[in-house]
């Protein structure tokens, strides 16, 4: 009874402030001045169209953030692992004879940036300025990664910048914007609380304001990373027959099967 009557508590006097009850632990949590550097990672993503994609196809991201005392490096890494639908590879390969249609696509996108000034007691913005591209595509997970191994990055400048609120156990993306010649996009996504508000995203194109509750907002939970330098359940990324791919101290690398 305690207990619940402290939770009560907590709750009417966080509203009475305007805050959420999130909110009031998420500043909880932040006054205990853990650094930040370290790396992180989001949820699988498997929400493929099995149509063209097989079950096993995974995205996931990893970020890198890095602090000195005079500057920070942020580096995040999107790897998509693609295993197509055998069946839609063999019908693209009965109207197309003259070439084998692969069963595997590696891909990796690193984005670079830097903290905007100091990361604040609840959270810190990036803005991005690159961005690198590599793929390698095979019939076997085996020739896939040989192929990605050879091939180079596509670099690319971008204006690209994110906002993210500290959390237990890691970070929140809150906010993403983007800049192009011809105007802007910005996405800011509210998690809500408890059970009483649910989580919504507000999408502005130039001067075009719409809102969507159909996001799967997990994707925006960041977890700090517990195992970085070796290969681990923690860190794997794809598990295939013959082999498994992990994100170990920084890249993607593969483990062959025993």
């Amino acid at each position: 009874m305690k207990i619940a009557s402290t939770g009560l508590i907590v709750f009417i006097f966080s509203i009475s402030i305007n805050c959420s009850p999130l909110d009031f632990f998420r500043q909880k949590s932040i006054s205990r001045g853990n650094t930040l550097a370290s790396y992180y990672t989001s949820p699988s993503f498997r929400d493929f169209n099995p149509q063209f994609y097989s079950e096993e196809s995974i995205f996931k991201i990893f970020m890198n953030i890095r602090q000195t005392s005079q500057d920070s490096r942020v580096d995040k890494t999107e790897i998509t692992i693609i295993k197509y639908n055998p069946e839609f590879r063999i019908a693209i390969e009965k109207h197309f004879p003259e070439g084998a249609y692969p069963s595997y696509r590696i891909e990796t996108k690193i984005i670079t940036g830097q903290m905007v000034g100091n990361p604040g007691p609840t959270g810190f913005e990036v803005l991005y300025t690159t961005e690198r591209i590599r793929a390698g595509e095979g019939a076997s997970l085996d020739s896939a990664w040989n192929n990605f191994n050879k091939s180079a990055y596509t670099r690319t400048n971008i204006k690209r910048s994110e906002k993210w609120e500290t959390i237990k156990d890691g970070l929140w993306l809150s906010e993403e914007a983007e800049n192009f010649d011809i105007g802007s996009l910005v996405w800011k996504h509210k998690p809500g609380s408890l059970d009483f508000f649910h989580p919504i995203t507000e999408f502005k194109s130039n001067n075009n304001i719409s809102a969507s509750l159909y996001y799967d907002y997990n994707l925006n939970r960041y977890e700090k990373l517990s195992i970085e330098k070796k290969p681990d359940s923690s860190n794997l990324v794809f598990e295939g027959e013959n082999a498994s791919l992990y994100f170990v101290d920084g890249q993607l690398t593969i483990r062959y099967n025993q």
